[in-house]
């Protein structure tokens, strides 16, 4: 985020909002209650120490799909008010990315998302939402100012929130994929 908006309240909104979905959502990395009792019996260290969340839609636990808003919430920490606040700044965060990457990106990757969700008739990300729509509203807090957004294209459906997640990848793989794209 802070390579595309070089605003720095805005970039703080979307970090605040990204701390609290890590800090009281669920880590979907597969291993992750395995790796945390592996450390505690042993000396064992994961190789990062980040975390990985899931914002928008989700088809729902392997053992019984259901797609609809993720509800992967794990500490509630206040009530329903502010689950339904961070459900609401979370896809404000995404819509916001979503549209600067509107503006940045070719549009020929743009296009191809687009087609994805229209053929599938795919959601926008909004927790309000009830039809399939691609276009809505969305409010920003910067400071102590509000910015509503209305009649504007959301994110996608789903998308993941990191938090010091990085992932060592292979050199040789590296290799190949730069070979096979050539």
């Amino acid at each position: 985020m802070r390579n595309f908006c070089p605003d720095p309240e805005l970039v703080e909104f979307v970090n605040k909002v990204l701390r609290l979905c890590i800090e009281v959502k669920r880590n979907v990395r597969v291993s992750d209650k395995f790796f945390r009792l592996l450390a505690r019996l042993t000396a064992y260290q994961k190789d990062d120490p980040g975390s990985l969340t899931i914002a928008g839609f989700s088809a729902g636990a392997r053992s019984k799909l259901t797609f609809g808003w993720a509800r992967n919430i794990e500490r509630r920490r206040g009530e329903k008010e502010m689950i339904s606040e961070l459900a609401r700044d979370t896809a404000a965060v995404f819509a916001l990315f979503w549209n600067l990457c509107r503006s940045w990106l070719p549009p020929a990757i743009i296009s191809d998302i687009d087609k994805f969700v229209a053929m599938h008739s795919l959601p926008a990300m909004d927790p309000a939402a009830a039809t399939p729509a691609q276009e809505g509203s969305y409010k920003v807090t910067i400071g102590d100012t509000d910015f509503d957004f209305h009649d504007v294209r959301l994110a996608p459906p789903m998308g993941m929130m990191a938090s010091n997640y990085a992932r060592y990848v292979p050199t040789m793989l590296l290799q190949c994929l730069s070979l096979r794209d050539k």
